[in-house]
């Protein structure tokens, strides 16, 4: 979730402040480890098992040697089962870089935790590039919840959050409806009856998975 809203000019810390904590390995962080105890440390325990399943079960198959059709049908079934974890990457990226962004000075999550900025950070804690991240930050804030003066308003792209939130939309797929949309809902085009636009936006959704949303 982001804010629409203008971020505040950054806090000058005063010459007495303390200074900005070390970078650790989060993973030797107290805080981050009891966040693997109680109702999310067994949803991450979950996580951490179906990732160790695919693994297993990719192991043990010689995809050189399978048919045609069996093929066919493991492609297929790494793709449904690789867009969840596509869609949770970038959720969790808009996330983290909303709250480690500059405007926050020493309550920004990147200052706490020892890095430099949000890009920063984010490469750290994922060992992703920083162009990667960039990316994944870009279609999530147009897939994410708003807030806006304590309100939360829809996606500025509510059709395409769906069909990825359903698995049927790719994030290549989704990227550039979102690019060739966005000059019309995100920049503001006068020009553009607002009708017509989420019409687009529904219509390319349903060219690229064969289904309607909303």
């Amino acid at each position: 979730m982001h804010s629409d809203q203008s971020e505040p000019a950054p806090p000058r810390p005063g010459r007495r402040g303390a200074p900005q904590p070390t970078w650790r390995d989060p993973a030797d962080l107290p805080a981050v480890q009891r966040a693997h105890t109680g109702e999310l440390g067994e949803k991450l325990q979950l996580l951490s098992e179906a990732a160790a399943v695919v693994q297993e079960v990719m192991g043990s198959i010689d995809v050189d040697g399978l048919n045609d059709a069996e093929l066919v049908a493991l492609t297929q079934m790494t793709e449904k089962i690789g867009r969840p974890a596509d869609l949770a990457r970038v959720t969790t990226a808009t996330v983290v870089d909303y709250r480690a962004r500059t405007g926050l000075g020493r309550d920004s999550l990147a200052w706490k935790l020892g890095a430099s900025h949000h890009t920063d950070l984010l490469t750290r804690l994922t060992g992703a590039s920083g162009q990667e991240m960039k990316r994944r930050v870009r279609l999530g804030e147009k897939i994410a919840p708003r807030m806006m003066g304590g309100t939360v308003l829809d996606p500025v792209f509510p059709t395409v959050a769906a069909a990825l939130a359903a698995g049927d939309l790719g994030l290549d797929a989704a990227e550039e409806i979102v690019k060739g949309l966005a000059d019309y809902k995100v920049h503001g085009r006068f020009d553009a009856n607002p009708a017509d636009v989420e019409a687009a936006e529904a219509g390319l959704v349903e060219s690229a998975t064969g289904s309607v949303y909303g």
